[in-house]
C-alpha cells in the first residue's frame, strides 16, 4: 500500500471511488474535498493505492487550528466499497 500526490494524471481515479451511501454523512467524496483544498493551500490530498490499483483517498494538514504542527489531522479518509472490510 502506498500514497499517491494527486496530479492531472490520476485525479480521475479519486473521483471514480465509491463509498456506501451511508457513508456520505461521515466523509466527503474526493472530488468535494479537492475542491475544498484548493482553498486551503496547507491541505494535502493523496491517493492510497495498493501496487497501482487505487483502494481510497486521505487528505491531512497539520494540526495549525491547535498551534500543534508537529500533529497531523486526518481531514478525510475513504477506502472504496469494493475493498472494504478487507484490511485496508
Amino acid at each position: 500500500m502506498n500514497l499517491q500526490e494527486i496530479t492531472k494524471d490520476n485525479w480521475v481515479d479519486m473521483i471514480d471511488l465509491e463509498i456506501a451511501t451511508e457513508q456520505e454523512k461521515y466523509v466527503a467524496l474526493p472530488s468535494e474535498a479537492i475542491a475544498a483544498s484548493k482553498f486551503y493551500d496547507y491541505y494535502v490530498n493523496r491517493g492510497v493505492y495498493l501496487g497501482d490499483k487505487p483502494i481510497g483517498f486521505i487528505q491531512y494538514h497539520r494540526n495549525y487550528n491547535d498551534g500543534k504542527y508537529n500533529e497531523i489531522f486526518i481531514d478525510q479518509l475513504l477506502i472504496d466499497v469494493s475493498v472494504q472490510e478487507q484490511g485496508y
